[in-house]
């Protein structure tokens, strides 16, 4: 994979599943949002979780399935105080931290591009200061557009001036990462595996590895 990095000087980093183990976001989605929901609107944690799973699938890729206050309204529950309620969860994928470190030694510039809102990031960046290792970092609630749209990168090479070819996009989902080809970044590269509390899964037809712990730069 070291090839992917050849002439590169940006490194376009995604949050959850590439640098922040998206198994809080699962587990909160899947588990504890249905589990508190069914206890305040007195309906079973099964009906509870066919309607929010309903709804992110409805909704997938777009901003509505992004933003927790549209999410809250839909649902007329605060979705966000069960997110907090659940930030001793947000963790550091293994070797996330460390592959920051090792590319600021490789003299990168390292800018997050996520798709999680700002309300959010903030609490992951409480939990993490992963915002101290960014040179700069953008949410899609700022474009009002997520990556998985050709609208996002337009947007935000209108904000973040670089040369395209010279930006490696390195994310865990594989409609963001095609984004990203589609509009001519210079490299992408899939994580394997976002979520340790599952098994990896395939990206097909892109360059991938498990983690970021396998990438070693400088080397």
């Amino acid at each position: 994979m070291d090839h992917l990095f050849d002439d590169r000087e940006t490194l376009l980093l995604d949050l959850d599943g590439t640098l922040l183990d998206l198994a809080y976001d699962n587990y909160v989605w899947l588990e504890a949002l249905p589990a508190a929901f069914a206890a305040e609107k007195a309906v079973s944690e099964a009906e509870a979780r066919q309607r929010i799973l309903g709804r992110i699938e409805r909704l997938r890729g777009t901003m509505n399935w992004y933003c927790l206050d549209d999410w809250s309204d839909a649902l007329d529950f605060d979705v966000m105080a069960v997110k907090r309620a659940q930030d001793d969860r947000i963790a550091w994928l293994e070797g996330a931290e460390a592959f920051l470190h090792r590319a600021r030694l490789g003299g990168y510039r390292l800018v997050l591009v996520t798709n999680s809102v700002r309300q959010l990031l903030e609490l992951k960046d409480e939990r993490t200061q992963v915002l101290t290792h960014m040179d700069a970092a953008y949410s899609s609630q700022d474009f009002g557009a997520p990556k998985e749209t050709q609208t996002f990168w337009q947007r935000f090479s209108q904000v973040e001036r670089i040369d395209r070819r010279d930006c490696l996009l390195i994310d865990d989902s594989a409609p963001v990462l095609h984004a990203g080809q589609t509009f001519g970044l210079g490299a992408v590269l899939g994580l394997r595996r976002p979520d340790t509390s599952r098994p990896s899964r395939d990206l097909p037809g892109l360059p991938t590895v498990e983690n970021v712990a396998e990438l070693l730069l400088g080397d």
